[in-house]
C-alpha cells in the first residue's frame, strides 16, 4: 500500500516574540510544499494550524490541492486568479500574445471583474461589462462628432472597442475561468455562453481588389510619397500649429490643447511644417503596396522582413517570422516584383546587413498598426479621390492590409495556379480557407461567360416580342385601310396596337 500522506505544522519565532505558523507536506505529485499560514496577530493558533493541515491533507488525498488555493483560498478574486493564470501561461506565449493579454486585462477585464470572487462572476456581470463597453464607444463617438478629441493621460486618442475586440476580451475571460474550474471553487463558466458576446457581422470572404483597384492603390501610394506623404488632415493640423506658434506666439501646452494633440505631437507637427515636407529618396509606400499585392504576405510578416530575406538571384522571399509554423516558408517573386524591389533598394542611401526592408523614419521595423495607419489607409483615400475625379467607382472603404492577401489568393487561382501551390505560398495550414477563396475566384472568373450566356438567352426573347408587336400593328393598319376605320378590328388587336 502507498504510504499515507503526512505533514507537519511548523512554527518560527520572530524577534518581537510573535509566532508564525506554516505547513510542510508533500502534495499529490510527491513534491514537497511549504505553505505559510500567518502569525498570532492574524489569529493563527496551534489548533487552527493543525485543522488547516488536516484540511490540506484531505485535498491532497483527493488530488485537488493547488498552490493557488493554498495562497488565496478556494474562491480567489478574479485579479488574484488572473495574475496567477497569466504567470503560468507566460513561458508558452509569444511576446505579442503576452502583450495583448496584458493590455486586455489591465485596461478592461480587471476594471470590471478584478474585485469579484470567481464564483460571483455570472452572466449578468458579463452582460453589464459588454453593455458598458458599447455605451462607452457611443459616448466617445458622439464626443468626436461635436469636435471633441478624447485622450488619455498620455495624450493618446481614446477610441471605444469594436464589437470584435469586446468579444476578444470576453473570450480571454472565458479561457481564464475555464482553467479555474479545476483548481478553485468555480463550477460553471458563464463566459463560454455565446449569448454573452456582442453581435458582429461576419464576412466569410472579406474584401478583395480588382486589378484596376490594385493599380490605383499603387499609384496613390507613390503620389503620397512624392507629395510629402501627408494626409490632408495632418497637413491642416501642421498649418494650424505653425500659425499658433509663429503668428500668435502661444506656448506648447496651449497649442496642444487647442488642436487636441499631446505636447510632443504638436512639436512634431511644427517641425514638419517649419522644415517643409521631406521628399523621400524612394517611394517606400509604393514598394509596400506592391509587395502586399504580389506576395500575399501578412502585415506582421512584411514588417519583419529584412534584406537578408530577399533573394534576388533566385527570386525568393524567405518568411522566417510568422504566426503559424506553416507560415515559415519561401515565396516566389514574380519578375515584376523583383524589378520593383531592386529599384526600391537601389534608391536607398545605404542598406546594412539585416536591416528592415521597409523601415520607419527611425530605421526600425514598422508595426502592423502603423502599416495600416500610415500606408494603406492614406493610399486608399488618395486612390478613391483619384478614381472619383476620373469617374470611376471608388474602392471599398474597409480595405486594409489583409485585403491584399485575399487579392493575391484570388488572382493566383484565377490564373489557374494549383490550390496546394497557393496554400504553400500564403502559408495556410488547412486548405479550407484557400478553398473558400477558390470558390469565390471561380465565380469571378466565370462571370463574363455567365453574362454572355444570359444575354444570348435574353436577346432572342426580346426579338420575338418585337416581331409580335410589329405583326399586331400591321394587322391593325390593314383593317383600317379596308374599313376606313378600326371598328372592324377586334378589341384585343386594337389594345395591343395602341399599347405598341
Amino acid at each position: 500500500m502507498p504510504r499515507q500522506r503526512t505533514g507537519q505544522v511548523r512554527t518560527s519565532v520572530r524577534k518581537d516574540g510573535t509566532i508564525t505558523y506554516s505547513l510542510r507536506f508533500r502534495d499529490q505529485h510527491g513534491i514537497r510544499q511549504v505553505v505559510t499560514l500567518g502569525n498570532q496577530g492574524d489569529g493563527w493558533t496551534e489548533a487552527r494550524a493543525r485543522a488547516e493541515l488536516e484540511l490540506t491533507l484531505a485535498r491532497v488525498k483527493a488530488g485537488v490541492w493547488t498552490a493557488i488555493a493554498a495562497e488565496f483560498g478556494a474562491d480567489p478574486t478574479f485579479h488574484e486568479w488572473a495574475s496567477y493564470w497569466l504567470a503560468q501561461k507566460i513561458p508558452a506565449l509569444k511576446p505579442k500574445t503576452e502583450a495583448r493579454y496584458r493590455w486586455m486585462l489591465a485596461h478592461h477585464l480587471l476594471a470590471a471583474f478584478g474585485h469579484l470572487r470567481l464564483t460571483a462572476i455570472d452572466a449578468a456581470a458579463i452582460d453589464r461589462y459588454r453593455t458598458d463597453k458599447l455605451i462607452e464607444r457611443q459616448r466617445l463617438q458622439a464626443e468626436r462628432q461635436v469636435g471633441g478629441s478624447p485622450r488619455d493621460e498620455y495624450g493618446r486618442p481614446i477610441r471605444g472597442l469594436a464589437n470584435r475586440t469586446i468579444n476578444e476580451t470576453i473570450k480571454l475571460l472565458a479561457a481564464i475561468l475555464d482553467d479555474a474550474r479545476d483548481q478553485t471553487a468555480l463550477q460553471h463558466n458563464p463566459a463560454k455562453d455565446r449569448r454573452r458576446r456582442a453581435k458582429t457581422q461576419r464576412d466569410k470572404t472579406g474584401v478583395w481588389l480588382e486589378p484596376d483597384e490594385v493599380r490605383s492603390m499603387i499609384e496613390a501610394a507613390e503620389q503620397l510619397d512624392r507629395a510629402g506623404a501627408r494626409s490632408p488632415r495632418s497637413e491642416q493640423s501642421t498649418r494650424d500649429i505653425v500659425g499658433l506658434r509663429d503668428d500668435l506666439g502661444l506656448e506648447w501646452a496651449e497649442i496642444a490643447k487647442r488642436v487636441g494633440l499631446s505636447i510632443p505631437g504638436a512639436i512634431y507637427h511644427y517641425r514638419k511644417g517649419a522644415g517643409g515636407p521631406r521628399r523621400p529618396a524612394a517611394s517606400v509606400r509604393r514598394a509596400i503596396v506592391v509587395t502586399f499585392a504580389y506576395t500575399g504576405l501578412r502585415a506582421s510578416e512584411l514588417c519583419a522582413l529584412t534584406w537578408d530575406d530577399v533573394d534576388f538571384a533566385n527570386l525568393m522571399i524567405r518568411v522566417g517570422d510568422s504566426k503559424t509554423p506553416a507560415g515559415v516558408r519561401r515565396i516566389h517573386m514574380t519578375p515584376a516584383l523583383g524589378e520593383e524591389l531592386r529599384t526600391y533598394r537601389g534608391s536607398l542611401v545605404s542598406v546594412r546587413a539585416g536591416s528592415p526592408v521597409f523601415p520607419n523614419r527611425h530605421g526600425h521595423h514598422r508595426t502592423t498598426d502603423k502599416i495600416n495607419k500610415n500606408v494603406v489607409i492614406p493610399a486608399l483615400e488618395r486612390a478613391n479621390a483619384n478614381r472619383r475625379a476620373a469617374g470611376l467607382t471608388p474602392i471599398p472603404e474597409n480595405v486594409r492590409s489583409h485585403a491584399f492577401r485575399r487579392t493575391y489568393i484570388t488572382h493566383q487561382l484565377e490564373g489557374q495556379a494549383p490550390v496546394p501551390y497557393v496554400m504553400e505560398q500564403v502559408g495556410h495550414r488547412s486548405s479550407k480557407t484557400t478553398i473558400d477563396v477558390y470558390s469565390r475566384a471561380s465565380r469571378s472568373a466565370q462571370r463574363d461567360q455567365i453574362a454572355k450566356r444570359f444575354d444570348e438567352i435574353m436577346v432572342p426573347r426580346t426579338s420575338v416580342l418585337s416581331d409580335a408587336s410589329t405583326m399586331i400593328t400591321d394587322r391593325a393598319e390593314m383593317a383600317e385601310q379596308a374599313n376606313g376605320d378600326v371598328s372592324g378590328t377586334p378589341d384585343w388587336a386594337t389594345e395591343r396596337a395602341t399599347a405598341s
